[in-house]
């Protein structure tokens, strides 16, 4: 058996080790349904993952050592004493950083004589070591009220989100906090324990929302396994400091050469701080070492933000690993930093929504080395006037997804910005009242599936090829200029007796059209039509021929009078939904 596997073993044996304790204690939680249970599960230690794989990559011991140093020492610098002691240590994690990490939180706050006896005592000589310092870690739990709450978990399903002071709470309900201590020390007590229990890594803060009244973010950059936080409506706190990272504030001078912070987080929401001004980077801080943050950040959503100093300290130099950004509601941001998509060549989502003081992307004189091969979308930004290149040239990355929505400013979108889009697999161009010039050659854009050119009054040239789009599978079209004339806006259906593709066509229409575009009736694959504000007075009896229609909606058609014969519309043998709505000559007839 491999030996990852067997490691894993172990891991349930000390899920079963806890469950005997629970037992041994006469453990029950009172629940309304069933009234009595008793615990007798399996407890999943609630860290990131306990499991480990087959193909894990070992770390040096340095390294090791960095991580329990960085864990056990989160308070205070480790004493000099201590140091070589801590060295002989992280030697026998076998590379392991879940070992390494363990450990450390099993030493954290511990005198000398419990680090020699660990080291002399051969527990880390043993293969598993994991599981070893997990069952050394739960006995030395400061006390049989500590193991209790953390056992009390175990009711919870793996992975659940659990808010802390109803934790606290429920603790209390239960009894595993001295009830002779009064409410106010019962929840400071039980704030201690949660608190042992994280720094222990058998919890995992995930989220912090609606906290009113906090005015500082709690310290979390030494959470060593952390990779998803959400904060979200922290209305008070208006800067991210030297207490986001660590609690010690040490610019003294230290032996150590570097200090990550936050080494395994992946995704970082910032939601709903509308005081939030400043955001100091740790280099910013702690001057006596080299400090770095996010090295592994992948994912950031900073939404309803009303400053944009904290994106921009945010994606300092030193960011390198996005591949996702996701900018709402920051009401100062004029462009995205300079440096974002120079140094995130694996940018792949680019996502810039309500920044009503965006003016373009990035600045004049930086570069775009991002790939924005899934996501590229501005959407309800009114001050940029014109179409956002990212790099000064004429022409954008090749993103699969890209939509300009509602960007008021736009009066132009040049063909050329989409002649390098040859892998575009979404297009959406919508809610531009001011656009009077969009006619992009759709032949170099094979792959194309989704496109909306929708609510463009003013919009009156006709974009080519669409009938050429092999691939397409949904299209909606309308309303644009009302000057257009009908032959005009025929001719973009060009083509379209080979589109066996489409599936799901809108078209927005004009009162005096009296027609519809007469080359629908050989696209036979079609499932939902949906005609809005036309002007024809009847259905042509081609209708008839779209057998595959499930779903016909005909809405604000004022000149529609009646719908075909019986005869035509039992050809519609597969529809399923019939709507006709504010067609009020065709109301009064049925």
């Amino acid at each position: 058996m491999p030996k990852a596997r067997e490691i894993n073993d172990k891991l349930v044996l000390i899920n079963k080790e806890v469950k005997y304790f629970l037992v041994s204690e006469k453990f029950a939680v009172t629940t309304a349904s069933p009234p009595q249970l008793d615990v007798v599960q399996e407890v999943d230690f609630l860290i990131a993952d306990l499991k480990i794989t087959e193909n894990e990559e070992k770390i040096s011991p340095e390294n090791c050592w960095s991580m329990i140093k960085e864990k056990a020492g989160a308070r205070k610098e480790i004493p000099i004493g201590l140091q070589d002691i801590g060295r002989h240590n992280a030697e026998k994690c076998q590379g392991l950083s879940l070992a390494a990490n363990l450990l450390g939180g099993l030493l954290q706050n511990k005198e000398r004589d419990f680090w020699l006896s660990l080291l002399e005592s051969g527990v880390l000589d043993q293969e598993y070591i994991i599981s070893e310092i997990l069952k050394l870690s739960f006995d030395n739990l400061p006390s049989p009220f500590l193991k209790r709450c953390f056992a009390f978990c175990s009711i919870f399903p793996r992975d659940s989100v659990i808010d802390r002071d109803q934790l606290v709470q429920l603790w209390m309900a239960e009894g595993f906090i001295d009830p002779g201590l009064g409410i106010s020390v019962m929840e400071e007590l039980g704030n201690q324990y949660f608190d042992t229990l994280l720094q222990n890594s058998y919890l995992k803060l995930g989220k912090l929302e609606r906290c009113k009244r906090c005015k500082e973010i709690p310290t979390l950059g030494f959470l060593p396994l952390l990779q998803n936080l959400e904060i979200v409506d922290l209305f008070q706190a208006s800067c991210f400091g030297s207490p986001f990272y660590s609690d010690d504030g040490s610019t003294t001078s230290t032996n150590q050469v570097t200090k990550t912070f936050f080494p395994a987080l992946k995704s970082l929401t910032i939601e709903n701080m509308p005081r939030l001004v400043d955001w100091k980077g740790p280099e910013e801080i702690y001057a006596a070492y080299e400090a770095k943050a996010f090295p592994s950040l992948e994912r950031l959503f900073l939404t309803w933000c009303l400053y944009s100093l904290p994106l921009e300290n945010i994606c300092n130099s030193k960011l390198t690993t996005l591949t996702s950004l996701h900018i709402e509601s920051l009401e100062e941001l004029t462009c995205v930093p300079d440096e974002l998509l120079e140094n995130n060549t694996n940018l792949s989502n680019l996502c810039i929504v309500k920044c009503h003081s965006l003016t373009h992307i990035v600045p004049h004189k930086s570069g775009c080395s991002a790939a924005l091969q899934e996501l590229f979308e501005v959407s309800r930004c009114p001050s940029i006037k014109s179409f956002p290149t990212l790099n000064g040239q004429e022409c954008l990355p090749s993103p699969q997804s890209l939509t300009i929505f509602e960007c008021q400013g736009f009066i132009c979108i040049p063909s050329e910005v989409l002649r390098s889009c040859k892998s575009l697999q979404s297009l959406r161009v919508t809610q531009y009242e001011n656009l009077i010039e969009f006619s992009p050659d759709f032949l170099p854009m094979p792959n194309i599936s989704f496109l909306h050119i929708t609510g463009c009054p003013k919009l009156n040239c006709i974009p080519k090829g669409i009938g050429a789009l092999s691939h397409l599978v949904n299209l909606q079209i309308g309303p644009l200029s009302d000057l257009m004339e009908f032959e005009t806006f025929q001719t973009c259906f060009t083509g379209f007796q080979q589109l066996s593709s489409l599936v799901s066509l809108f078209l927005v229409g004009q009162y005096h059209w009296s027609s519809l575009p007469e080359q629908l009736r050989h696209v036979t694959a079609l499932k939902e039509m949906t005609l809005y504000g036309l002007g024809a007075e009847v259905l042509p009896d081609w209708i008839g021929n779209l057998s595959s229609i499930q779903k016909l909606e005909q809405c604000k058609c004022r000149n529609l009078q009646s719908l075909p014969s019986k005869e035509i519309m039992e050809g519609l043998k597969n529809l399923r939904r019939l709507k006709i709505e504010n067609c009020h000559l065709l109301a009064r007839k049925l």
